[in-house]
């Protein structure tokens, strides 16, 4: 681990990110991956993913879920009020409540990982 401090600061230790050691896929790759399987243009892959993403949107806000067999399931779910901590300072502060969106793979996706 590195340290890396911040002003006058009790120094933060950094970890490498996971995360960035694989291969993250794009909007703009997921378009064209559409595009080519679907014999399509981008542009008619593009409108199709973003009336996707839209329903989704306007579903989940409605308090519904989607389940789309074989793939998984979209819902929210709802995250009560909480006390946290400030890690540069050690001072306590309130979280507030909120929804988030849940994704639930399904046991055939999981299965195929």
């Amino acid at each position: 681990m590195r340290k890396a401090f911040a002003g006058n600061k009790k120094p933060l230790y950094l970890r490498p990110n996971k995360l960035t050691l694989s291969k993250t896929m794009t909007k703009a790759e997921l378009i064209s991956k559409i595009a080519d399987d679907a014999g399509i243009t981008k542009v008619a892959a593009g409108t199709a993913l973003s009336s996707f993403m839209e329903a989704v949107e306007k579903t989940l806000k409605k308090g519904d879920k989607i389940t789309l067999t074989g793939f998984g399931t979209f819902s929210v779910s709802k995250r009560a009020a909480r006390k946290g901590r400030n890690p540069f300072t050690g001072e306590t502060i309130k979280i507030k409540a909120k929804k988030v969106a849940k994704f639930k793979a399904s046991k055939e996706l999981s299965g195929k990982l």
